[in-house]
């Protein structure tokens, strides 16, 4: 196997022994062997070659600074050289720091290859890949440094502003050539950078409400429990329900700016998800099918609260009648000691044990006599329901029925149009 180069995009290209031709990974065309070969010792036989080849080596070697600066030799002898200029931009991106991202000043070296293309559009996508790839080994950088210093004080402002600084080198890549692959990478890191601002939310919530129930707890009840057995209760899901129980008290604890640091991110992702759309069919499926499931979650969720909700409102009703049962025979003892007045002394001992124990009897009347009222109205909506799930079936197998015995037995045209024909 020998090194050759595309002679469409520059890119280097393995060349077998024995096959024709080769197709270039980058730009997709058909090579063949020679025109790869030849492609290759033109280079190296250049005057800057020795220099490419030291700065090609350095850049597989990791060694960016060094890339970079023989990559500044290789154009300062050959301004037109387009293989120089996108490499000198990849070298730059991978020489970035968190305090110094340059994106820009690669995007320009980029740019400047596109520029000296001899064969611009295979060299777009071309251009476009190389962008992928180094923004997606990149993006780990930003990440696992804001996972490391993401307690300290806009440290989520600034990771997502340095994520827009990086998708710009992105958005460069799908101007170029809208490749799928591309643009589901683009999603892909969307997607990341939103999910490790949820975290990072989700975690304030709980530092602030373990705060907060930390500022109302009574400073006696702490050293009555004792200190470590308030530290584990603060750490628990039971210290929090009072304080996480609805979603305006989570809210409460995120500031509007949080909000508004995000939204640029989910129109990012919105951006790559529409042009997935338009150019992917596959994707389109995979979209619509993940909007399907995602309603039937919804309605799923609708329908379990509409469930409680109503359970809760029956339990409601039966402790309401439990409680009529119980205060009747209540209220009539009252009346029966006011009409008694001064007498009440000698109401007989049996009718106040009575009436008591009425009124004991009719909270269970009351609760569960409601309770089995309910339970048989729905069941009666069940029979209805299923009743008329039977009709439509019989009616619909009826039709099938008439469908199939017309199939089987179709009108005889022939015998009707020779009876007309006897009968004239």
């Amino acid at each position: 196997m020998s090194n050759g180069l595309c002679p469409n995009c520059g890119a280097t290209v393995n060349v077998p022994e024995g096959v024709n031709e080769v197709q270039c990974e980058y730009c997709k065309t058909l090579v063949k062997n020679e025109e790869a070969t030849h492609e290759f010792e033109e280079v190296s036989k250049a005057p800057y070659g020795s220099l490419l080849l030291i700065a090609d080596t350095a850049l597989e070697g990791g060694n960016n600074s060094e890339a970079y600066t023989y990559y500044n030799k290789v154009i300062e002898m050959s301004p037109t050289f387009a293989d120089a200029w996108l490499k000198k931009g990849i070298a730059m991106v991978r020489m970035s720091t968190i305090g110094d991202l340059k994106i820009s000043e690669a995007i320009g070296s980029w740019k400047a290859a596109m520029k000296w293309a001899k064969k611009p559009e295979p060299m777009k996508k071309r251009v476009a890949l190389e962008i992928n790839n180094v923004v997606t080994d990149f993006y780990p950088v930003l990440e696992n440094h804001f996972l490391k210093f993401r307690t300290v004080d806009d440290a989520l402002s600034e990771h997502l502003s340095r994520f827009i600084t990086l998708e710009s080198a992105m958005d460069y890549a799908v101007q170029l050539d809208k490749n799928p692959i591309i643009i589901r990478n683009a999603i892909v890191l969307c997607d990341k950078v939103l999910k490790s601002a949820s975290g990072v939310v989700s975690q304030n919530i709980r530092e602030n409400a373990l705060r907060d129930l930390q500022r109302r707890s009574d400073l006696r009840e702490i050293d009555r429990i004792g200190k470590s057995d308030f530290s584990k209760a603060l750490s628990g899901i039971g210290g929090l329900v009072d304080i996480l129980n609805t979603q305006e008290s989570i809210k409460s604890t995120i500031s509007a700016a949080t909000y508004k640091l995000v939204k640029p991110i989910e129109a990012l992702k919105a951006k790559y998800v529409s042009l997935l759309l338009e150019i992917d069919p596959v994707y389109k499926t995979e979209f619509e099918k993940e909007i399907e499931e995602q309603k039937k979650k919804e309605e799923e969720a609708a329908k379990r609260a509409a469930e409680k909700s109503e359970k809760e409102a029956k339990e409601q009703s039966s402790f309401r009648f439990g409680c009529a049962g119980f205060l009747i025979p209540v209220v009539l003892f009252g009346l029966i000691v006011l009409a008694a007045g001064d007498n009440a002394k000698d109401i007989p001992s049996g009718v106040v044990c009575f009436l008591w124990l009425a009124a004991i009897v009719g909270i269970f009347i009351g609760y569960f006599g409601r309770k089995n009222y309910l339970k048989s109205k729905e069941n009666e909506a069940k029979e209805a329901e299923n009743k008329d799930t039977k009709d439509v079936n019989a009616i619909n197998s009826g039709d099938n029925q008439a469908d199939n015995s017309e199939e089987k037995n179709p009108p005889n045209n022939s015998e009707n149009s020779a009876n007309d024909k006897k009968e004239s």
